[in-house]
């Protein structure tokens, strides 16, 4: 469990920062990760994925509601299906395979209520 924050880049884009704890074999460990939502060229509802280094990590097209995108990772294979359930929900499940891994990660993010303060 965790939180995301979504913040507006200089030229464009969204600065994505996720923090929690992940639990792997009944541990809890925190964990945190930045990623950059660079401007697609569907405009909103695409992107151009990178890491926080400016590294790739994949393309987005959400213009369906759904999208898959494959993300390789050394020797394994992390593939990313996305889907948008409302407009203020959407989550991803990442397969992951190779020699390395092989897990299934699942996220739902759902946009908290603006504060009132």
């Amino acid at each position: 469990t965790g939180t995301a924050d979504f913040t507006a880049l200089p030229g464009g884009g969204l600065r994505h920062h996720e923090e929690g704890v992940f639990t792997w074999d009944g541990v809890a460990r925190p964990a945190y990760r930045t990623l950059r939502w660079l401007p697609g060229p569907h405009g909103a509802a695409s992107a151009r994925v990178t890491f926080d280094d400016g590294r790739f990590f994949h393309d987005l097209d959400l213009r369906t509601g759904h999208a898959v995108a494959d993300h390789p990772c050394s020797l394994d294979l992390y593939r990313g299906e996305f889907t948008v359930s409302a407009p203020d929900v959407w989550s991803v499940v990442w397969r992951v395979a190779g020699p390395a891994k092989d897990l299934i990660l699942r996220t739902e993010h759902t946009r908290e209520a603006p504060s009132t303060q």
